[in-house]
This record gives structure tokens, C-alpha cells and sequence, in this order.
């Protein structure tokens, strides 16, 4: 997941403390689910987000744009838009019978090859790979890619509309390289069926300074619509 086009500009340190679980949202047996109702993609979904990463937290929305057919899948652009519904950037998105992949990131820097970021069929404890090329942490840049990702089954999550959520939870770790600069980073999303992402969390650490700092970016799910 594009891992840093995800996150929330500004947010430095810190993040969200778990609450005492609220009723879990029970889901269907997920071997029967396809990756189109792990992430629906018509035009006009959109996901709104509590975000948090410091001392403050705003709101972030994702929008489902330009969704078309492509093979036997879907291809659609993500767009991300701050609290005062700027739009910060554009991410591209396929979504077929392998499993979900992210195409580009940072408004069009392609990912090569594409990345998978949810394998079909779900299998718990399957691990995967990339090796790549994709956006760097210095927006409009290329950087080399390297991560290990692992299916960690289903989980339940709570989310920022008082749910919580029995979703598939991905972790991965990421080694991205641009020029000097060398960067460590963890991402873990939860996709929930018939809504899609519920929570996502990112850290990320410039190991090639002196003095590392860490970022932190957490998302919960504040509300949900999907066009039909």
C-alpha cells in the first residue's frame, strides 16, 4: 500500500491507544469472499477516517474515482482528501481473481511491477514478497522497494464509528532506498467485507540519519458509503 501516499502529512509521533473492544461486527465465513467484497470499488464509495499521529488528530476521506473494467477485474483510482477537502493525492488500484494491488501512488508514479497487497485466496499465515520500483518518501521520486508481507487472518478491530469489526489483517515491513536516504517502515491494514479498510496504521524511520525519527499514522474508520 503506498505506504507513505497514505499517510497523513504532518503526523510525527505517537498514535492510537486500543479501546475495550465494542460488540464485534460478525462476518461471513471470508473463504467464500472475492476481492471485489473485500474493497468495493464503484464510483463514489468513500470511506472517511478519524487519523491520528501525534498530539492531534483530523479527518481524512477516500474516495472511489474513475472505476472501470479491466480484464476480469476492476481498475479505479483512490483519491485522498484532508479535513478541508483538498485533494492530496491520487492512488491507482486494481482489484481482480489474484487479489488486490496497488498500480501507482503520489498522483501517477507507477509501481513496477504492481503491488499485491492482498493475495486470493485468503490463507492465513501466507507470506509474499515485492521487489520494485514505486513512489519514494521524497514525493515525485523513485525509489527501490523491498517487503515482506504476511496474511495474518481475521481479526477484530475497532473503528472510530463505535464498531468493531471483524476484518483481514496484512502486515507488512518495508525497506524503501532513494539515493542516500534508506527507510524502515510496518504497515498493517484490516479489510473488512462489504466495507473495505477499517483501520490502517504506518511507522516509518529514516535509518540513514544521524539522529532517527519515527512517524506514526494511524486511520480508523469513522463512516462508510458505498454507491451502488
Amino acid at each position: 500500500l503506498a505506504l507513505a501516499a497514505l499517510a497523513l502529512a504532518g503526523c510525527q509521533s505517537g498514535g492510537y491507544t486500543a479501546k475495550a473492544p465494542e460488540p464485534v461486527v460478525k462476518s461471513p465465513d471470508l473463504a467464500g469472499k472475492s476481492p471485489k467484497e473485500l474493497f468495493p470499488a464503484t464510483n463514489g464509495t468513500q470511506w472517511v477516517f478519524e487519523a491520528s499521529g501525534g498530539t492531534e488528530s483530523q479527518e481524512v476521506t477516500f474516495r472511489v474515482e474513475n472505476s472501470q473494467p479491466q480484464g476480469n477485474g476492476t481498475r479505479f483510482d483512490l483519491a485522498i482528501y484532508n479535513g478541508e477537502g483538498q485533494k492530496t493525492d491520487t492512488t491507482r488500484w486494481l482489484i481482480d481473481d489474484r487479489g488486490i494491488f496497488q498500480l501507482a501512488a503520489q498522483n501517477g508514479v507507477a509501481f513496477d511491477p504492481p503491488q499485491l497487497v492482498l493475495p486470493f485466496p485468503i490463507e492465513p499465515g501466507k507470506k509474499f514478497k515485492y521487489d520494485g520500483r514505486g513512489p519514494a518518501f521524497e514525493r515525485g521520486r523513485l525509489a527501490t522497494i523491498k517487503r515482506e508481507s504476511l496474511v495474518r487472518g481475521v481479526e477484530p478491530v475497532d473503528a472510530a464509528d463505535g464498531k468493531t469489526y471483524e476484518a483481514v489483517a496484512v502486515e507488512t515491513a518495508s525497506q524503501v532506498t532513494h539515493g542516500n536516504n534508506r527507510y524502515a517502515g510496518g504497515v498493517t491494514i484490516w479489510f473488512a467485507p462489504n466495507v473495505g479498510i477499517v483501520r490502517f496504521r504506518e511507522s516509518v524511520m529514516m535509518v540513514s540519519s544521524q539522529q532517527p525519527a519515527q512517524r506514526q499514522t494511524v486511520l480508523r474508520l469513522k463512516s462508510f458509503s458505498q454507491k451502488r
